[in-house]
């Protein structure tokens, strides 16, 4: 496995249209993905130096990650992955007071 960029958060307000379409495709990660996720949190934290813990805690954190539905790796066009992607929304409450 190499890895050749980490972005521990990205924000792409305007995106732009890829002039070529890229190899591979998005791919939600399921139970049988709990080993090679483990092994992408592994590496991630270990690479940016933070929220760093033991196999177990990745483990538990895959296995939460994957119930939630919101998991994914990027599979090239040979079946492997390429990198994992953990989607958020984050809603904002807003407070509306009268005057």
């Amino acid at each position: 496995m190499k890895l050749s960029i980490n972005m521990f958060a990205y924000d792409c307000p305007a995106p732009i249209e890829p002039k070529e379409k890229a190899d591979g495709e998005i791919y939600r990660c399921g139970e049988k993905d709990l080993e090679e996720l483990v092994t992408f949190l592994d590496m991630f934290h270990k690479e940016v130096g933070i929220d760093q813990k033991d196999v177990q805690g990745y483990r538990e954190d895959a296995e939460s990650f994957i119930k939630s539905g919101n998991m994914y790796f990027w599979k090239d066009e040979q079946g492997m992955f390429l990198c994992s992607i953990r989607m958020q929304i984050m809603w904002r409450r807003m407070l509306v007071t009268r005057r």
